[in-house]
């Protein structure tokens, strides 16, 4: 996520608190909402949300970068990055994207269900914690656009 001509590399991560005070902020919906809900009203808050984060993000932040922040705290939204946009054929975070990830996930439910598989926690635990659709799909969309084929 930090690149090295990132803003966020030369500050302080106490720039990072207008950040920390939007995630605080947050309504319940957002924390619970993942990619089998997306509906008009709920890619209404992503869309609102992304542009909250990308507000108290320092400098100009990207899709890539709002998305990255988003799915790490919410886990509500894939990551826009490079490879996801070519797998999926979408290069914005928009209304018209989200429906097309949602669309995607109603044609292939069973196999997302199936691969949100437990996290693990530093012990190397199992958690009750399952990694979201929108994780699930980030996933396989990385991959899909080639991010694999660079490793």
């Amino acid at each position: 996520m930090y690149r090295g001509k990132s803003l966020l590399l030369k500050q302080s991560a106490y720039g990072l608190a207008p950040l920390v005070e939007e995630i605080a902020s947050a309504p319940p919906d957002l924390w619970e909402l993942d990619v089998e809900n997306y509906n008009e009203d709920s890619c209404a808050l992503i869309l609102d949300w992304a542009e909250r984060v990308r507000s108290a993000l320092p400098g100009q932040s990207t899709d890539t970068l709002v998305t990255k922040a988003m799915l790490g705290i919410f886990g509500n939204v894939p990551a826009f990055d490079r490879y996801f946009r070519t797998g999926i054929d979408s290069f914005r975070l928009n209304k018209k994207s989200l429906i097309r990830i949602r669309n995607y996930e109603e044609q292939h439910h069973d196999v997302i269900k199936s691969l949100q598989k437990a996290t693990i926690d530093f012990a190397g635990n199992e958690t009750k914690y399952r990694y979201t659709q929108a994780k699930v799909i980030d996933m396989i969309f990385f991959v899909a656009g080639g991010g694999m084929a660079q490793k």
